[in-house]
Order: structure tokens, then sequence, then C-alpha cells
């Protein structure tokens, strides 16, 4: 079975609508196997696992946004509001 880490899990299943800017989407494409588009990506993540989508996306720096579902969006926000707390 050929599947990606946030693809197993214990979770619930989400499909995450996914949006990857033209310079990355190259890369989200390869990774996700869905044809390399000319200009920025939008497409759907099946997600059982967050930990391990969230840590993906977040690998993509602000050259990706996640559009749904809105609960899936706050658990990326929080987790970066969690890693720049104590920053100066």
């Amino acid at each position: 079975m050929d599947t990606h880490p946030w693809e197993t899990g214990g979770g619930e299943e989400v499909e995450a609508d996914v949006r990857f800017d033209s310079d990355v989407a190259w890369w989200a494409a390869r990774t996700l196997r869905v044809p390399e588009p000319k200009g920025d990506l939008r497409t759907t993540v099946p997600v059982a696992n967050r930990d391990a989508f969230v840590g993906w996306i977040l690998s993509f720096g602000d050259s990706v946004e996640v559009l749904g579902p809105p609960e899936l969006r706050e658990e990326i926000r929080s987790r970066v509001a969690a890693a720049l707390e104590g920053v100066e």
C-alpha cells in the first residue's frame, strides 16, 4: 500500500482543501501524485493523521493555504501561534 503519513491514523478522516502557490505546486503535485499545474495547485487531500498533515503543510511555509475545513485551518493557526509564543 502506497500511502502518505497523513492518510493513516486513528483519527476521523477529513478532506482538506489546499492551495499551493505556483513556486511549490510542482513539489506538492509530485508528492500527491497529481498532474503538475502550470500555476497554483488547488486540490483536496484526505487527512486521517492531523499531526502528520500539519507538519507537511508547514514545510511549505507561506506558499500554501489550507482553505478548509475551518477546524483544520484553526488547528494550523494554533500550531503556528504556539510555535511563535515566546519568540521576540
